[in-house]
């Protein structure tokens, strides 16, 4: 099957989308399909040994092509349109000497939106929570969005409604996509998130040290100002403890400065440890001998990092929102805390810290989950059925509406 994704930053970002996207084409590669990526033609991060079968298509599109295009963007996203237009013109262009099965995109970036317009292959949408980012895990009314936001909102909903099937990454969140986007439920699937669980495992050599460990961007959605108001009370109780900063630092609005400085005020800097943003093989060695690794996050779509932390064998402290809930049963695989609120994780942390029995137990049957539910093997299988199913919708849709293959006149052309 040849397979084509829309990965904006792929070349550039290693968040939860590249990550999944890039994974997801590895194990489809080494399976024989075909995969190609359409990406944007900037950045310069190793994507590691590719396996055969896979090729980055860059996008080849300008950022900034004029002076004052910054301060139009945050007005109207032409941007978005843009890159969503060049993505659908190097489709086409791939098209005439490749024949595509079937074009994912994802709701990021909303670089989709074009290539549904007047697509030409069967269409599967595949939302990560995008909208989720604007306030602690949920979208304002309508009435508080700006201008820019109605457009993106409405850029999606019609990307939405011309996909042949929506996949989502939760449970969770199919039940709030099928209420904000109005999606008929007989239209999405839920194909949950994987890892390697050949090269995320526990080294049972490697001792565990008394470190809370936290991935992700330093972020107040993903809960660092949590985290920070948390770590006190952790000491307090647990005075050896080390925190460990995996992820970009950001600037907080709330705090008025970098995350970095913000956490530097809390807590003896001793105690702190920043790594930045780190390669996979580094971050694997500090889920191996992190005692505790912590998601306080508002809302987590899928948590790719968090079944990493997970399938190593780790102790994970974690918001039970979103996600997270399809992977962790409360006292089994991990503690779940109500997020924005530091005296609970602060207890959870240091129930973990203190109770090693519970922390051994928890982080086995983690690793016993994720190796029995979360792998790539059932990942592919789940994904290629949805790709079937997403086949069969567009050909018997291009039968009962054939402008559907030959393009509608009142829509946008390549």
């Amino acid at each position: 099957m040849n397979i084509c994704f829309i990965c904006r930053n792929i070349l550039r970002d290693r968040g939860g989308i590249e990550t999944y996207t890039l994974e997801l084409a590895r194990a489809l590669g080494e399976q024989g399909h075909m995969v190609h990526i359409i990406a944007q033609n900037k950045g310069n991060l190793s994507l590691g040994a590719v396996p055969k079968g896979i090729t980055i298509h860059p996008v080849d599109f300008v950022e900034n092509p004029f002076y004052g295009y910054l301060m139009m963007d945050r007005f109207i996203p032409i941007d978005d349109i843009r890159f969503s237009v060049s993505a659908a013109r190097k489709i086409r262009d791939l098209s005439s000497f490749v024949k595509i099965d079937i074009v994912e995109a994802t709701d990021y970036f909303r670089s989709g939106f074009w290539y549904a317009f007047n697509r030409k292959t069967p269409f599967l949408l595949r939302l990560h929570g995008w909208f989720f980012n604007r306030q602690d895990g949920r979208i304002n009314p309508l009435g508080s969005l700006s201008l820019r936001e109605r457009l993106l909102l409405w850029m999606q909903q019609k990307t939405i409604d011309r996909a042949d099937i929506i996949s989502v990454v939760s449970s969770d969140f199919r039940n709030f996509a099928s209420e904000i986007w109005k999606i008929n439920k007989e239209k999405y699937r839920v194909i949950l998130n994987a890892v390697d669980t050949f090269r995320f495992k526990p080294d049972h050599a490697l001792p565990k040290d008394l470190s809370v460990l936290y991935v992700g961007r330093l972020v107040k959605n993903k809960g660092i100002l949590v985290l920070a108001d948390a770590m006190g009370e952790i000491l307090y109780h647990c005075p050896q403890t080390k925190f460990v900063f995996a992820g970009k630092d950001m600037f907080l609005k709330e705090a008025g400065c970098m995350a970095r400085e913000y956490l530097a005020q809390k807590v003896p800097a001793a105690q702190l440890v920043f790594l930045g943003e780190v390669a996979p093989e580094e971050l694997l060695s500090y889920y191996r001998k992190s005692s505790v690794v912590v998601f306080p996050s508002f809302y987590e779509a899928c948590g790719i990092a968090c079944l990493e932390a997970m399938a190593c064998g780790c102790a994970i402290v974690a918001s039970g929102v979103g996600g997270i809930k399809d992977m962790i049963h409360h006292q089994e695989q991990g503690l779940l805390v109500t997020p924005g609120r530091p005296q609970e994780l602060a207890g959870a942390i240091v129930r973990f810290l203190q109770n090693a029995p519970l922390r051994e137990s928890c982080a086995k049957k983690a690793v016993e989950k994720v190796t029995q539910e979360f792998n790539y093997d059932k990942l592919v299988r789940n994904t290629l059925a949805v790709y079937e199913e997403t086949i069969a919708n567009y050909q018997s849709s291009v039968l009962s509406s054939p402008n559907i293959l030959f393009g509608d006149p009142k829509v946008a052309k390549w």
